[in-house]
């Protein structure tokens, strides 16, 4: 009996002994995979911080050969400012090749001997042309052509830093991780050892570890994805209102550039009119310093003092009048603020802040909006959805036409409190896969041409969640566009 005992004694240390080295040894498992998994991203880290400078510097010389052909060549090029940030971003990107503390790596090859005197030359060369007040076309033409044959040198030195890497770092890289997977093999195969042992002591109890081991992983991947599901949705969230911030600055943006447009012919008017006035003074003054002055010269200038101050009280008034819109607009766009308004006047407002920068379009807006449609809502949103939907249509809808209509046309239906608002164009349309697509994330038929692809993504959220309404959008290609608003007279309390 005593002997059973002992036995037993001994076999339950046993048992203890092989279970604290199995913990152990687990323990130097999981810090020799973890070294492993911090060793790869290094590997990387190092690798991004040769390959980074030179793929950029690579990128933003072609971007910078491309401005420059759009400049040149493009029936509608960029403006000068625009090419001259494109310059100075390649300089920068060429600046950081040059002074990065790793590439001196890089710098043993030779297309780095070859490239980079190349590029200072082109830069010397550059310099001037791109500091120029007014940049001159043929100088530009010559700049052009020195760059196309720059081309393979740039493009030679980015794979010379991937092939320099590739060849340094992997032969590191791969005695490192042979060296960890030794250390790491040899650790579980002690680990499989002691594994053993112990089952071979505690067979009976191993189903009922296994289940509970099993289900508290079980539990914990819930609880992980559980917190990842929550921390994705609120950054979902945040970048969602940004990007509708975003949206609502760059429509603000357009409004204030086609205002500052309109203000300046009745200003220059008054202006010139003032000066006029002011001229015509002095000579009325000279005339009558001199006692010369004769009826018909008297009654000539009281007709045209009356005449000049009916034009600029017509172009002064012409002015407060836009102004007046644009500061309502302005103010909807920047608050986003609840107020009673009147639909048709919210939307005339808006088109005639647009009408500026849309003029130059053969293409024309027909307003068939009924006054006396009162809403309680957000006119800020309801503008910037209008903003989308016509500059939609002028870019997208009408591209190559000389000629199009976009009616925007509201109806409303007391009954339902609510109003239906459409936006019709007679534009190309949209194809099945388009049209599917239409409200998904960064889709856009303009990408690498200025197309984010989030306008129809932002307008969709602001009739649904900030506006309380639904959109429907009905299309094919050759017969136009309608999207219709169902908006209610009244938003939601809430907007969350």
């Amino acid at each position: 009996m005593s002997g059973h005992l002992r036995n037993r004694r001994y076999l339950i240390g046993l048992a203890l002994g092989a279970a604290a080295m199995a913990v152990a040894m687990l323990v130097v498992l999981v810090f020799e995979i973890a070294q492993r998994r911090d060793l790869e991203y290094n590997l990387h880290l190092r690798t991004d911080s040769i390959t980074a400078p030179a793929f950029e510097c690579e990128r933003e010389f072609l971007r910078f050969r491309y401005a420059l052909e759009n400049y040149l060549y493009s029936r509608q090029p960029m403006d000068a400012q625009a090419l001259r940030l494109q310059y100075d971003l390649f300089l920068s990107r060429l600046t950081l090749l040059r002074d990065s503390p790793s590439i001196y790596l890089l710098a043993r090859r030779p297309e780095y001997e070859e490239a980079m005197p190349l590029l200072e030359s082109w830069v010397l060369r550059a310099d001037p042309v791109m500091a120029r007040e007014v940049l001159d076309r043929q100088e530009l033409m010559g700049l052009l052509e020195k760059t196309k044959a720059l081309a393979s040198d740039v493009h030679s030195l980015s794979l010379a830093a991937n092939s320099e890497v590739a060849h340094l770092l992997e032969a590191q890289g791969r005695n490192l991780l042979v060296q960890t997977d030794e250390i790491v093999a040899l650790t579980a195969l002690q680990l499989v050892l002691l594994l053993l042992a112990f089952s071979a002591l505690v067979w009976r109890h191993r189903k009922q570890v296994q289940e509970q081991l099993e289900r508290q992983k079980i539990t914990e991947d819930l609880r992980q994805a559980n917190l990842l599901a929550q921390t994705a949705m609120e950054k979902l969230q945040r970048s969602q209102e940004e990007l509708a911030r975003s949206e609502t600055r760059a429509a603000l943006n357009t409004i204030i550039a086609s205002v500052s447009h309109e203000l300046s012919t009745p200003l220059g008017n008054s202006l010139l009119t003032a000066s006029t006035l002011t001229e015509q003074g002095q000579a009325f003054r000279r005339a009558v310093d001199s006692q010369q002055l004769k009826r018909s010269e008297l009654l000539a200038f009281v007709d045209s003092v009356c005449a000049g101050n009916d034009l600029m009280h017509r172009n002064l008034q012409r002015a407060v009048e836009l102004l007046k819109k644009f500061r309502q607009v302005a103010n909807d766009q920047a608050s986003e603020q609840r107020r009673h308004f009147d639909l048709a006047q919210v939307v005339h407002e808006v088109l005639y802040t647009l009408a500026p920068s849309l003029q130059r379009f053969p293409q024309r807006v027909v307003e068939e909006v009924p006054p006396g449609i009162a809403m309680d809502s957000f006119p800020g949103p309801l503008g910037q959805v209008v903003i989308n939907l016509v500059n939609n249509a002028y870019l997208h809808a009408f591209e190559g036409r000389d000629q199009g209509v976009l009616t925007i046309r509201a109806t409303p239906d007391p009954v339902r409190k609510q109003v239906v608002l459409v936006f019709a164009d007679d534009g190309m349309g949209m194809s099945e896969d388009t049209l599917a697509q239409l409200f998904h994330p960064f889709f856009s038929t303009k990408s690498g041409q200025g197309g984010t692809g989030l306008g129809m993504m932002i307008v969709a959220d602001l009739v649904r969640k900030t506006l309380g309404g639904a959109i429907d959008v009905h299309s094919k290609v050759g017969e136009g566009t309608r999207i219709t608003l169902t908006l209610p007279l009244t938003a939601p309390q809430s907007t969350e």
